[in-house]
This record gives structure tokens, C-alpha cells and sequence, in this order.
């Protein structure tokens, strides 16, 4: 869960504004995977939390699921384990108010001051593993450094020498949008009001969410009609 909120850190812009006054619901939904690839074993897990309204006001988690999707021998299953939320503690109303806010809220944050007081500096055993982990290994221990080029390197790395280069070149771009068709690794937001929902999805593959595309649904039950309205301006 904890998470799924620091997305709230890389917010762009959007058009549909709300408060928590009126909303009696909220769900979070999380998947990543992708193509089995006519493997056996688990292709594709995801996360699923419900949090309602009390009488008081508040929230409380009311649902939450832990989903697999797997494959064995050509067939397919899900595996859906509900976890038990009975001691968990009440989401203040203040609480999702703010949430509310940031969710609706035009801030560039994809900056390098805003960035660095939410990060934490990595450890030598942390970039190692990352380095292991993506084939670099080498640019630290190799036959023409000696230990003192390779400890510098650590140290730039540590004290985020190249950031700033990294921010101004992959800043979001929020005309763009990523399709994957095999892959897939998603986190959603909905809001739900008696006579609409607002749906924010955010798109993992690049830039922390964004760029995020929220969609306003509408809900006339008199013709039993809904009426879907996408935010262009986040696409």
C-alpha cells in the first residue's frame, strides 16, 4: 500500500476536480506481467484494495485480494487469496482528502530538488546488486581501474552525480503514451460518487506513472446510460 502512495509524488495535470465529501468509495488496483509464453508458472500478479466510507466519516480497508494468474500445461487458472482487513487501522478523512487533492492537482514535480528530498542514498551493496542484476558489473571492477577509480565511482553514484542529466532527459512527456500488447504493469485509481466515478490509471513502464490518463464516468440511471469522458490533455 505504502507503495502505491508515493505515486502521489509524480502527479501531472488533469481536468476533473472533487472532494471526499461525497465519495463513499475507492479502489487501488495493481498488475504487472506478462505473455506466459506457453511457460508454466505464475505470468501475471496483482493487488486489489477496497476502502469505504464509516459513519464518522472515515475510511477503512474493507477489501483486499492477492491475485495469481498462472499456467500449467497449456491451462490457465487464478489463484485469489483475501487477506483479513479487520485490524486495520481507519483512514482519517484528512487523509483522503489529501490524497484527493494531490490526485487533482497541476504540479511539475519530475524535478531534481522535489526528486532528491524523497530518495534515500543507495548503499555500495545496493548498486552492486542493481549492477549485477542489469550485466554492469564491470563498470566497477574491471582490468583498468584500481580501487580508488572504482570507490569514486561508487561515490558519484551514491551522491547522484549524473541526476540531473537523468531528470532533464526523461522528464515526462504528457503527449505520449505507452501501448504494450505483452507486457503489462498498471496501477489504478478509482473514485466512486452516487452518479459518477473517476478513474485515474497510471502507467509504470516509465517516469514513476506518469504521463496518467483520467477518465470521468457518468452515471444516469433514469436511462441507464454511462457517459465516459477522457482527460486528452494526459495522453
Amino acid at each position: 500500500m505504502k507503495k502505491f502512495l508515493l505515486l502521489f509524488f509524480f502527479l501531472g495535470n488533469f481536468i476533473y476536480s472533487q472532494n471526499a465529501e461525497n465519495i463513499h468509495k475507492i479502489e487501488f488496483n495493481y498488475i504487472y506481467g506478462g505473455s506466459s509464453w506457453g511457460k508454466n508458472g505464475i505470468y501475471s500478479r496483482s493487488e486489489y484494495f477496497e476502502i469505504i466510507k464509516t459513519e464518522n466519516g472515515d475510511f477503512k480497508i474493507s477489501k483486499q485480494l492477492k491475485i495469481n494468474e498462472k499456467v500449467n500445461r497449456d491451462v490457465f487458472s487464478k489463484d485469489s487469496i483475501e487477506i483479513n482487513t479487520s485490524n486495520y487501522k481507519l483512514i482519517s478523512k484528512k487523509e483522503i482528502e489529501n490524497l484527493i487533492e494531490s490526485l487533482n492537482t497541476n504540479e511539475d514535480n519530475f524535478k531534481v530538488e522535489f526528486l532528491k528530498e524523497n530518495f534515500t542514498k543507495p548503499t555500495k551493496k545496493e548498486i552492486s546488486k542493481i549492477a549485477k542484476k542489469y550485466d554492469s558489473k564491470n563498470y566497477f571492477k574491471n582490468n583498468y581501474d584500481d580501487k580508488s577509480d572504482t570507490e569514486k565511482k561508487y561515490s558519484e553514484i551514491i551522491n547522484y552525480k549524473y541526476f540531473d542529466e537523468f531528470v532533464e532527459k526523461n522528464k515526462p512527456e504528457l503527449d505520449r503514451y505507452i501501448l504494450t500488447m505483452d507486457v503489462w504493469n498498471n496501477f489504478s485509481i478509482i473514485t466512486y460518487k452516487k452518479q459518477e466515478s473517476i478513474i485515474y490509471d497510471f502507467q509504470l513502464f516509465y517516469n514513476c506513472g506518469q504521463p496518467i490518463i483520467s477518465s470521468l464516468v457518468e452515471i444516469n440511471k433514469k436511462i441507464k446510460q454511462l457517459t465516459i469522458s477522457m482527460n486528452q490533455e494526459n495522453q
